[in-house]
């Protein structure tokens, strides 16, 4: 780190760093963002950290800026909205935040399989549908009520 200039305190240049390092940086995280938003759907956790680490690696292959530790959360959500969709009802972790991000931010309409009916209960008291422009329907199928599920 460059020392600050004496009128300026300490934190403010290591917050000017910072924010220079993201920006340089914003290309790979965008791109890596954008492959997630496309190509995560159903995988596991575990499965989805192996494609960010494979997809900065290459990154870094191929000399494009990117954060090495960078996440979909970190580049395309808002802490304030997560923590209002937890509130709301939606768990805290890891893999629930990534799906709602997906649906908030992709373009497509996702199938969500809600064996635990977390998403029906979120979706119900914040509706995490509320940022598309058309809402055609909601299908909430109960496989119980319907006797497919033979036990």
């Amino acid at each position: 780190m460059s020392p600050c200039p004496p009128p300026f305190p300490t934190p403010l240049c290591a917050s000017v760093q910072t924010s220079e390092v993201m920006i340089g940086n914003v290309v790979g995280d965008v791109f890596v963002s954008t492959a997630c938003v496309a190509y995560y759907g159903a995988f596991t956790s575990v499965y989805r950290q192996m494609l960010v680490q494979y997809w900065t690696d290459r990154c870094v292959e191929l000399e494009i800026p990117v954060t090495s530790s960078m996440t979909i959360v970190s580049v395309l959500a808002d802490p304030y909205e997560i923590r209002q969709w937890n509130a709301d009802g939606l768990p805290r972790d890891q893999v629930s935040i990534e799906n709602a991000i997906l649906v908030t931010r992709g373009r497509r309409w996702p199938l969500m399989i809600d064996p635990q009916e977390q998403v029906r209960r979120h979706c119900s008291t914040y509706s995490i549908l509320k940022h598309r422009t058309c809402v055609v329907a909601v299908l909430v199928i109960v496989i119980v009520e319907l006797g497919l599920l033979l036990v």
